[in-house]
């Protein structure tokens, strides 16, 4: 009797992995582009305005109260500090 061989069939799934990661990478390329694309620009300047004016205005109350000597030294530090950021 003749012996049957066995076929040896190996599948490899790198061309399909490599296809699902590069599918992957351009749709979130694609979505990232329409998303910056729909950013109102004057929006975010008003919103970085806004801030900067809260921070501007916790900043003189707390010299104000350091004027008056009612803040302990750790703040005094802090002021200094969110100045030199206000400015930069």
């Amino acid at each position: 009797m003749a012996k049957s061989r066995k076929r040896d069939f190996a599948v490899s799934l790198f061309p399909f992995l490599s296809i699902l990661a590069c599918v992957l990478g351009v749709l979130t390329l694609m979505i990232t582009s329409v998303v910056l694309t729909q950013i109102d620009d004057e929006s975010v300047d008003q919103a970085k305005e806004e801030v900067l004016n809260q921070k501007q205005a916790e900043a003189l109350k707390i010299e104000e109260k350091i004027q008056l000597g009612d803040v302990p030294m750790i703040v005094k530090f802090q002021v200094c500090f969110l100045g030199c950021f206000l400015f930069v």
